[in-house]
């Protein structure tokens, strides 16, 4: 129990070209057990840690998108979808 794993990742198809593959379920932090106080298990698109990593990319001419996520937090998922309003590309 409390293995994470990121649920989404950067691939550059090209020197200019970004594509972010997303599928799991957008948080504003990783939820933890109430009773052991240790990260849950799961896949989570967590929006601090996934826009630390979209900074590292923002110079990209092109960004491709593919989202296969069972939702999560909307105020999260808005603001990740404002920072990529903001990029460049």
């Amino acid at each position: 129990m409390g293995e994470i794993r990121r649920a989404y990742n950067f691939t550059e198809p090209g020197e200019s070209e970004l594509e972010i593959n997303m599928y799991g379920e957008v948080v504003e932090s990783v939820p933890v057990d109430w009773w052991t106080g240790k990260a849950k298990e799961g896949m989570y698109i967590c929006e601090k840690d996934f826009l630390e990593d979209l900074d590292k990319y923002k110079e990209k001419d092109r960004i491709t998108v593919r989202i296969n996520s069972v939702g999560g937090d909307l105020y999260a998922g808005l603001a990740i979808a404002n920072r990529m309003k903001e990029l460049k590309a």
